[in-house]
């Protein structure tokens, strides 16, 4: 089969020659061109959703990223209102200082 192209074709030995087009080889032709032109048009329609999809995905983890920080945000509120609320009384460092003595002495008595 031999490839055309404008008015030249080339055989399958891979010789350029000059084509005169008759009536059958150019139906061919335009048959050849009609389905290039409608692969053309379907691959740019495939392109064109492909890239709305990629936008949709892009608003998706926008928003996405924008509602993580609004929950990084208010979790981040919420600890430091808890923290400040729970402060250990006087009471509750004596019996934790207390432990700490008894617990180096014990260390101490038993490397000795």
């Amino acid at each position: 089969m031999d490839l055309v192209i404008k008015n030249y074709r080339i055989n399958q030995s891979g010789q350029l020659k000059r084509f005169i087009f008759s009536k059958k080889s150019s139906k061919n032709y335009l048959l050849i061109l009609y389905f290039f032109f409608l692969s053309l048009i379907r691959l740019d329609k495939k392109c064109q959703d492909e890239c709305s999809l990629l936008e949709e995905i892009r608003g998706y983890m926008k928003k996405k990223s924008e509602i993580e920080a609004q929950y990084h945000e208010e979790l981040n509120n919420l600890s430091t209102q808890y923290l400040a609320k729970k402060k250990p009384k006087q009471e509750d460092r004596l019996f934790h200082f207390i432990l700490f003595i008894i617990t180096v002495f014990k260390i101490n008595k038993l490397n000795n």
